[in-house]
């Protein structure tokens, strides 16, 4: 929800959610009609969100951001995540232990699924942006733990590539394909500075 005052442009969105304890599973709606995630992250000059697709797969990368990057005037901090471009990566992470993530905005939807190879596109027609999360609840032990392990990943991730600036929209595709697999890191970076 604090994605959508600080990057949608609009005043009202819609939430809706359910816990089913038995079936230990969770899942959560957000929907708003603002200006969708390829406008807010066109901002960032080192991505190509030239298409709703791309956008999505660079809004899905840790650290990514149409506020917080590279030469970017600094904003007030306001805590941790603050603009860091963590909270749709780690909740597609979470999601994806068991669960499932959805996210649509203009012509372009993904889903993402448990395991490896476990991403597709859908074609859509939204203004705005939704995002859907089901989460399997007995997938998560301790969800502190598993915060901390993700966000450590992503930190990592963020600290490989933040070298080379510009990441290319097919090393973003691909590590959402794999799951963050971090050992793709070095084949990715290998390519990059061979071009």
């Amino acid at each position: 929800m604090r994605n959508v005052v600080e990057h949608a442009h609009v005043d009202e969105f819609g939430v809706c959610a359910q816990y089913w304890p038995t079936k230990g599973r969770a899942e959560v709606a957000i929907v708003d009609r603002g200006i969708g995630l390829r406008e807010r992250i066109k901002a960032n000059p080192h991505i190509d969100a030239s298409t709703d697709k791309s956008a999505i797969n660079y809004a899905l990368m840790p650290a990514v951001s149409g506020k917080a990057f590279k030469g970017a005037r600094r904003l007030e901090k306001r805590g941790p995540w603050t603009n860091s471009g963590f909270w749709l990566y780690l909740t597609s992470r979470i999601c994806r232990n068991g669960g499932n993530f959805f996210i649509s905005s203009g012509d372009a939807g993904m889903l993402l699924t448990s395991g490896k190879d476990s991403k597709r596109y859908i074609n859509t027609s939204f203004t705005g942006t939704a995002v859907r999360l089901n989460i399997r609840t007995e997938n998560i032990d301790s969800l502190r733990g598993v915060l901390a392990k993700y966000r450590a990943d992503g930190f990592e991730i963020q600290q490989k590539y933040r070298e080379i600036v510009q990441i290319d929209p097919s090393s973003a595709s691909l590590m959402l394909s794999q799951d963050f697999d971090l050992s793709l890191w070095d084949k990715l970076l290998k390519n990059l500075k061979m071009r």
